[in-house]
């Protein structure tokens, strides 16, 4: 099983107890027990996290027992081992959101994984509030965070997806077997949620905006197309004034040629695109040419009034 060790440090000291600990499968290896389960079910809701049973190796909520799926997620012990105790071999499955806990999915498909997306993260510093990291049966991996009301979310492209309020994710020691659909069909699928780190921090919530602005950032609005001004056809009076270098009032004769141009039917755009080269020549506004055309240009407007 492929697992990542980018979300957080490696936690060191000694393995929790398995009867209390909210994740009972660590790295450590320890013996199968035919209860292991219900008392993981019970570890997460002890912790405040709701859960609730999935079908026996596979992802789907097992109707029977919660016909509105997440949505009748618990943390009551009693309602918990009424349900393990009528099906001992469901997957145990948090919901996600608060006050559980929000999760980044690492996906790994034919077509790519998400753990090049994850390592950006990580140097960006947006997974410092992680606490924990679980290694999933394809691959992949499933860092914890603060649970928050934040919606789902998907990046498909970088293969990450966000779990928050209205999702779920299966947790330790759940299994997927051949009994799932897809991984009946594709082995590479079949295997155990296992806790790979476990930081005992206070977690802090993912902002996953921060996540998609830093993955997939707003294309930039591109800049309105700018009209060249016309080569040829402009009245001899303002190209003459362009061609005059040699002025001593080079304001005046400025603010004089914004006027020429407007006279003259050209836009405003047009007007910057001439008069930028006549200043350059002349040392005048430099870099400010647009700000003194519009200044310019409203007063005449204002005039035209």
């Amino acid at each position: 099983m492929q697992t990542h060790e980018g979300a957080a440090p490696r936690i060191t000291g000694e393995r929790p107890d398995v009867d209390t600990a909210p994740w009972p499968n660590d790295t450590v290896s320890v013996p199968a027990r035919p209860d292991a389960l219900r008392l993981a079910a019970l570890g997460y809701a002890a912790r405040g996290w709701p859960v609730f049973p999935c079908e026996p190796g596979c992802k789907a909520p097992l109707g029977a027992l919660v016909p509105h799926g997440f949505r009748d997620a618990t943390t009551d012990p009693e309602v918990i081992s009424a349900w393990w105790s009528r099906c001992p071999d469901a997957n145990v499955a948090i919901a996600t959101g608060a006050p559980a806990v929000d999760v980044l999915d690492v996906d790994v498909k034919p077509g790519g994984s998400g753990f090049a997306a994850l390592d950006r993260a990580k140097a960006a510093g947006l997974l410092v509030g992680a606490c924990a990291l679980v290694s999933t049966p394809s691959g992949g991996a499933h860092v914890y965070f603060k649970g928050t009301t934040r919606g789902c979310g998907a990046l498909s492209r970088h293969f990450l997806d966000f779990k928050a309020s209205g999702g779920y994710v299966l947790a330790p020691p759940s299994v997927i077997d051949e009994r799932d659909p897809k991984a009946r069909r594709d082995p590479g699928r079949r295997g155990r949620y296992e806790l790979v780190q476990h930081r005992d921090i206070t977690p802090r919530d993912l902002d996953w905006s921060a996540v998609k602005r830093l993955l997939a950032p707003p294309a930039r609005a591109s800049a309105p197309r700018r009209v060249p001004p016309p080569t040829g056809g402009l009245p001899r009076w303002l190209t003459d004034r362009l061609a005059d270098l040699s002025v001593a009032d080079r304001s005046a004769h400025f603010h004089g040629t914004v006027g020429a141009c407007w006279r003259a039917g050209l836009s405003q755009e047009q007007a910057v695109d001439l008069l930028t080269p006549w200043c350059e020549a002349v040392g005048k506004y430099p870099g400010r040419v647009a700000a003194e055309v519009a200044r310019s240009w409203a007063k005449i407007q204002e005039g035209a009034a």
